[in-house]
C-alpha cells in the first residue's frame, strides 16, 4: 500500500507521515509532499490518478507500505514488481485498476537491490510515472 495513503493508528484520526517521500525516513504530513487519510483529502493528485496499491517486486518487500521518494535526481526506495511482462498491477483511489507496462529497463532490479543497495536510477521514467501519482508539492501542487 502506499505510503502516502491512509491514517495513523491512534486517534486523533490523521494523515500518515509518508516518511520516505523526501527520500530519508523524516517527512511529516503534508511538509512538503502530500499525504492523504480522508477521500477529501485526494485533490491532487485526483482519486482516478492517485495509486493506493500495487505489486511490489519480491525482493523489495520489507514492510506493509511501498516508499516512494518524490526527489529528482529519482531513485528507488522500493521497487514495484514486473511478474506481468514487465508490467504491474496498480489500483487507485477511485476504486479502478490497471496493469501498467514499465519502460525503463532499470525497474527489473528487484534481486540487484538486495544484493547490493544501489536504488539510484536518476532519470527513470518509470520512477517518475510513479512520483506523478504518489503525491504533489503542498505549495506548488506539482509532484517533484
Amino acid at each position: 500500500m502506499s505510503q502516502a495513503v491512509g491514517t495513523k493508528p491512534l486517534p486523533p484520526l490523521q494523515a500518515v507521515d509518508g516518511v520516505w517521500l523526501t527520500g530519508t525516513y523524516g517527512h511529516t504530513a503534508n511538509q512538503p509532499w502530500r499525504t492523504y487519510g480522508r477521500f477529501a483529502d485526494m485533490v491532487k493528485p485526483a482519486p482516478s490518478d492517485l495509486w493506493v496499491l500495487l505489486d511490489e517486486d519480491e525482493h523489495s518487500i520489507n514492510d506493509a507500505q511501498f516508499a516512494v521518494s518524490m526527489r529528482i535526481p529519482t531513485h528507488w526506495v522500493d521497487v514495484p514488481g514486473t511478474y506481468h511482462n514487465f508490467a504491474c498491477g496498480i489500483a487507485f483511489a477511485d476504486g479502478h485498476s490497471e496493469i501498467h507496462k514499465w519502460t525503463d529497463p532499470r525497474t527489473a532490479v528487484g534481486a540487484k537491490i538486495q544484493q547490493n543497495g544501489s536504488r539510484g536510477q536518476a532519470g527513470n521514467k518509470d520512477i517518475l510515472w510513479l512520483q506523478k501519482r504518489t503525491s504533489s508539492n503542498v505549495v506548488t501542487g506539482e509532484p517533484n
